[in-house]
């Protein structure tokens, strides 16, 4: 079975992080699956409860066949829980704290209790532990039951520990003996004339009994309450005379700041949402702890008051004098932090920590186990073989940019395609793996015009933009100063302008690339910022295709060959996929300008040589009738057509022919096959050369 808290029954901060620790308390991380606002624990028991269980604050328990996709992907990879009916039950009083309805209350209490006294093993991360017998030298009341919890006491301290012998060493056995005792463990006599390897490992097994993890955790509990009564009488006074209640600032704004993880950055505060493992823009949180401790307090004073100055005093806790975020070199995926060797290829996952201070999360799980065959195979099918290194360097270069990289490998990408290509199904592949929200969206023509639009794209791993608009990019100035480095000048309506990390990845489809300025047609530093990807093929819409190929775990097999790029790149000290900057202009140009393409495709340089102004003129107007070329894109009349052709090199003269002068272009002459030439192919079926 399996736990679904969905959503979290929280209506504050505080509130909801306490259902979350509660949840992470009963099982380990790494089977507890947090996905948004619902968390996860998949079980399995001898004992299951009549039907579909739920509490009255939303927690529910669910049968199998129903597990969201990330879940059943986690229990085939092993990575759940084998308990007994009476854990289980145990479990329940835990869920029972968030408030049980009646209705279940009464079928919890005719469910059977069967097996509860059974113990079957424990299989977590492949590996299993079958519950042996009873062995009578073990120690009194210790449970065997292997379970995934947290011994109180580190295997690795009782390995390490030694008892006390003649020469003179020091004995660390006892203390281990003795805090074992003080939580309710018993052993029997003669147990520690046993070999000492034997005493550990029942030293290990009373670390884990259920019984003394229970004292323990009742202790510690009280502990932690009696701590959080002394800090919570902190927060306030009270007048003795009059009974009104002050609230102390300063104190609240400590605990506020400590529970949030809060760092203030150029006089904006960031908070740790532990939900996401992110920090975050305070959205209102600290307000909202203001207020709740104020309520519980007894404050009657002016609430704004109280929150204007915590804020104040949380905002001066831990300022941040450089841009503080996402330094920690790892990628923080759904299941934990990867943490990527680029010497030796090793990647290891790693718990999220708030001292990491990432503005951004991958919804995937990592899976080194995902094999990338079925991904592989579908971008096979997208585009050529030369183009597919570049599908996967797009988010292996935002991963590096994001991570590791001293500075961007000054990079961005054109997607170019008819209609049903399979563009949009690329940068969904990219939604999935990395996420909606670590994605802007900002048009290429508003770079450099619009001076708000960076500030969309601080903390993101790409800013894509698909169905580019065909119109004309004035901005390349602009664009190479962006992509060529990371730290900008960010402005937002209404707030100071402020430094920040801008480290996302340019994607842009399009059915037709704008132009671009004529001052660049020769600028070999713009068009080496450019990959042109062309996705060729069609393809039949199928609504249900993303779901039905998309899954978690393709989307895990993509992460891992995106790993690998990153990996090479790094071997390499460069990008994988490097283009000539003018094979790239010239397939820009060729897409985006009808009349470069009519030139390319039909004209040969000749300095020499010359054409016919008016047959020129007409050879393309036959041609953007055949390519259906935007009326917008045909110049209306043949001085327009000179004008439009001057920076391709053509020059107007008057030569004499025939006894004749006549007005031509020079510095080109037809290529012999080019059907568009006087007497060509398509020139001959059209009257006149003129459509």
């Amino acid at each position: 079975m399996q736990a679904l808290q969905n959503p979290l029954p929280a209506t504050t901060y505080e509130a909801r992080q306490e259902i979350l620790s509660r949840v992470r308390g009963w099982c380990t991380p790494e089977i507890t699956i947090l996905l948004e606002d619902a968390a996860y624990i998949p079980l399995r028991t001898d004992w299951m409860p009549n039907g579909t269980r739920r509490t009255a604050d939303g927690v529910e328990v669910l049968l199998a066949g129903r597990w969201p996709e990330q879940v059943q992907a986690a229990i085939a990879a092993g990575q759940f829980a084998r308990v007994s009916g009476r854990i289980v039950a145990e479990f329940w009083k835990c869920i029972a704290a968030c408030g049980l309805s009646e209705e279940s209350d009464e079928k919890q209490s005719e469910a059977p209790a069967r097996g509860s006294g059974d113990t079957a093993g424990v299989v977590l991360d492949g590996v299993r532990a079958a519950g042996p017998a009873k062995d009578p030298e073990m120690p009194v009341g210790v449970e065997e039951v292997r379970s995934a919890a947290e011994p109180i006491i580190p295997d690795a301290e009782i390995n390490a520990a030694t008892p006390w012998s003649p020469d003179g060493g020091e004995d660390t056995l006892t203390p281990i003996v003795k805090t074992l005792e003080h939580y309710g463990a018993r052993f029997r006599p003669g147990f520690f004339d046993r070999p000492i390897e034997e005493v550990r490992a029942g030293l290990k097994e009373a670390a884990r009994s259920e019984n003394v993890r229970e004292t323990h955790r009742r202790e510690q509990e009280a502990k932690a309450a009696a701590s959080a009564k002394a800090r919570f009488d902190s927060f306030y006074s009270v007048n003795t005379k009059t009974g009104a209640v002050s609230l102390h600032y300063s104190d609240i704004a400590d605990y506020i700041a400590e529970t949030l993880h809060a760092v203030t950055y150029r006089g904006m505060i960031y908070v740790y949402d532990q939900a996401l493992g992110i920090h975050r823009l305070n959205d209102n949180d600290v307000e909202q702890m203001t207020q709740d401790i104020a309520e519980r307090c007894g404050f009657t004073g002016r609430i704004t008051t109280a929150k204007r100055e915590v804020l104040s005093y949380v905002s001066a806790k831990d300022v941040r004098r450089d841009y503080p975020f996402n330094r920690c070199p790892g990628i923080p995926c759904a299941n934990g932090v990867v943490v990527v060797d680029y010497v030796t290829g090793e990647r290891l996952l790693v718990p999220h920590q708030p001292e990491n201070l990432y503005t951004y999360q991958l919804p995937v799980a990592f899976d080194p186990e995902a094999r990338a065959d079925e991904i592989d195979a579908v971008i096979a099918s997208w585009v050529d073989e030369d183009a597919r290194p570049t599908l996967y360097q797009i988010p292996a270069q935002a991963l590096l940019q994001a991570t590791v990289a001293s500075k961007p490998y000054k990079k961005s990408y054109i997607i170019h395609g008819d209609t049903n290509a399979a563009k949009s199904s690329y940068l969904e592949l990219l939604r999935r793996v990395f996420g909606d929200g670590n994605t802007s969206r900002v048009m290429l023509q508003r770079i450099g015009q619009d001076r708000f639009c960076l500030a969309g794209m601080e903390g993101k791993l790409f800013n894509i933009y698909d169905d580019l608009d065909d119109v004309p990019m004035q901005n390349s100035t602009v664009l190479k100063t962006l992509t060529g480095f990371d730290m900008h000048d960010v402005e937002k309506k209404g707030i100071d302008s402020y430094r920040a990390k801008i480290f996302a990845v340019h994607v842009y489809t399009c059915n037709r690339p704008p132009e671009t300025p004529e001052r660049v047609q020769n600028d070999a530093a713009f068009w080496e910022r450019w990959e042109y990807v062309t996705f060729p093929n069609y393809f039949a819409v199928d609504p249900g295709w993303y779901d039905r190929v998309l899954t978690p775990k393709n989307c895990s097999a993509f992460l891992n060959r995106v790993l690998d790029y990153a990996i090479e790149i790094m071997d390499r000290g460069g990008l994988v996929v490097k283009s000539n900057a003018y094979d790239v202009r010239d397939r820009w140009k060729t897409n985006s300008d009808p009349i470069y393409k009519f030139v390319t495709e039909n004209m040969d340089r000749n300095e020499t040589g010359h054409v016919l102004k008016q047959e020129m003129y007409d050879a393309f107007l036959a041609f953007a009738h055949v390519e259906s070329v935007s009326e917008s894109k045909i110049p209306l009349t043949l001085d327009m057509f000179a004008q439009a052709i001057f920076k391709y090199g053509f020059s107007p003269a008057r030569v004499r022919i025939d006894k004749k002068r006549v007005y031509v272009f020079q510095g080109y002459v037809w290529k012999s096959g080019s059907q568009y030439k006087p007497r060509g192919t398509i020139d001959s079926t059209l009257v006149g050369g003129v459509v």
